[in-house]
């Protein structure tokens, strides 16, 4: 899935034009979507708006496509998804067309996500870091990770953290030079220059993910930070992701196992993860796909092709 700060708004044609990394292939803007213009005719007559283009997998298509290409269902499934009720002319139009022979470049191929900077790694950890110290000196805090499953052992034995603000004219939030991240100076979005080389984080719960895996905690591939419900405006995400963090999913494997011997537990959660990973002591593979159409990447995908079990618990969602 594509991070909410990687969505921008690019300009007003067609009603409105955004650009993002693709979902499948990644980049930076190649992927285009125009969420306002009619796409196909079964998605126009039920009042679904909305297209898109990869310029990299030169892919195109409406809403209904979109989940056909991004999450590979069928035709019939990505309408059910989008609550669009097929009437018979739809159906017999769809078996009209001849079907089209599957080829590789058709099948889910996992994607291998960048890595972040060396840079922004090393000042990620060393937030990271103090987080945890922070977190260690918060009894409430650590209480509420408690009640989830995580006790103090597994606040220590996965680094977890909070982040208090520092910034009383703004809000509890931190604000950090972007180049000590590795990261050029941008604009805020609404075109100021109010502190155009700062990085704004929010305070919250840090949920590292350690690099190159959880057992060595040397470096940070991303921090995702939850932010406390007071905190939050209507529409305003729980979770944010700190600039620059990495796009890979957070994967636990057993620190002393081999892959064909290994069960794992898919979760949508990070939290929910680290407390199965805990709860196991660390001899199974925790996977935290964040939604109920997340996908590993390549590497745990490695890793999974080759298990005996995978344990599937995500939320139940309507």
């Amino acid at each position: 899935r594509v991070a909410a700060d990687k969505v921008r708004h690019v300009s007003m044609a067609k009603g409105g034009e955004w650009c993002s990394p693709c979902p499948v292939c990644g980049g930076d803007d190649r992927f285009r979507a125009w969420p306002h213009q009619d796409g196909g005719a079964v998605a126009a007559k039920a009042g679904v708006p909305g297209t898109w283009w990869c310029r990299k997998c030169d892919k195109t298509g409406d809403a209904i496509s979109l989940l056909m290409f991004v999450d590979g269902l069928t035709f019939t499934a990505a309408c059910k998804e989008l609550r669009i009720e097929l009437d018979e002319s739809s159906r017999r139009r769809r078996r009209s067309r001849p079907p089209k022979p599957a080829s590789d470049a058709d099948l889910w191929k996992p994607v291998e996500w960048a890595v972040p900077c060396g840079q922004w790694r090393t000042q990620a950890a060393k937030m990271a870091t103090e987080a945890h110290e922070q977190l260690l000196e918060y009894p409430r805090a650590l209480d509420y990770l408690a009640s989830r499953g995580l006790p103090l052992d597994a606040v220590r034995r996965y680094r977890l953290g909070y982040l208090q603000g520092e910034d009383k004219k703004t809000g509890p939030c931190l604000f950090r030079a972007r180049s000590a991240f590795g990261l050029p100076d941008k604009d805020n979005a609404d075109g100021t220059k109010t502190r155009p080389r700062s990085l704004w984080i929010p305070r919250g719960f840090t949920i590292p993910l350690w690099w190159p895996s959880w057992a060595d905690q040397k470096e940070v591939h991303r921090i995702r930070i939850r932010r406390p419900k007071g905190d939050l405006r209507p529409d305003d995400p729980k979770y944010l992701l700190l600039t620059g963090s990495g796009q890979a999913p957070m994967s636990l494997p057993p620190k002393d196992r081999a892959p064909g011997l290994t069960v794992w537990v898919v979760v949508e959660a990070e939290l929910d993860a680290i407390a199965v990973h805990h709860a196991c002591g660390g001899n199974v593979g925790a996977l935290a796909t964040l939604t109920n159409r997340g996908k590993p990447d390549a590497a745990t995908h490695k890793l999974l092709v080759q298990s005996p079990l995978l344990l599937v618990a995500l939320d139940f969602d309507p």
